[in-house]
């Protein structure tokens, strides 16, 4: 009798132990590590092999995207300069005075050319001073000067024209047609003088 119950419940633990067993999905052995997918499920795009880090975490593989980031210069277009030079024109340009030519003679043979040219650059900026010569190459009495402006003319005819120079008086004189250039610069002259005199006393009574 008592060997039947023992049967009987030894037949009992056997049957509860399957059961339990079967309630619980076997587990991996020890030291093996889950395994993941090793191709990507369908419906679902692979990753860039070459974009992705794997990691291992509590023996699982996580797939990690690798973010790069790619550094751009952007050009910067120079700025144009802004400043355009402008053209300054002159809306009453001053005449030139005319070149006047002066004759200078009777010239003392003992007056050195220096000492004529010397004296004629006194009145005024001497373009040329050409003295006469012979022959035979000695200096005549008598030459040219021509200056850069009537100013100068003026000048030398008023100051050097009957000047002694060793007994001799030198003659300083112009021709018809540099005298006549000489009166229209007198008047110009003149009638500058006047304009300018009108402005100082309208200036005084304002």
């Amino acid at each position: 009798m008592v060997s039947v119950n023992l049967e009987t419940a030894r037949e009992t633990l056997r049957t509860e132990h399957k059961h339990k067993n079967m309630a619980f999905p076997p587990r991996p052995p020890l030291g093996m590590p889950g395994m993941g997918y090793a191709y990507a499920p369908i419906g679902m795009m692979p990753m860039n092999m070459g974009m992705v880090q794997t990691t291992t975490v509590s023996n699982h593989l996580v797939m990690r995207p690798i973010v790069t980031t790619v550094a751009t210069t952007i050009a910067q277009k120079p700025l144009k300069s802004q400043l355009v030079p402008q053209e300054i024109t002159k809306d009453d340009k001053e005449e030139k005075p005319p070149v006047t030519t002066v004759f200078v003679g009777n010239i003392s043979d003992r007056a050195p050319d220096a000492m004529v040219r010397q004296m004629l650059q006194r009145c005024g900026n001497v373009l040329s001073w050409k003295r006469v010569q012979g022959a035979s190459g000695k200096l005549q009495a008598f030459g040219f000067c021509e200056y850069e402006d009537p100013e100068a003319t003026l000048r030398c005819m008023r100051l050097l024209n009957e000047w002694t120079i060793a007994t001799k008086k030198l003659v300083v004189k112009v021709d018809a047609k540099t005298k006549t250039l000489l009166d229209e610069f007198r008047a110009k002259k003149k009638e500058a003088m006047k304009k300018e005199e009108e402005k100082k006393r309208s200036k005084q009574r304002n």
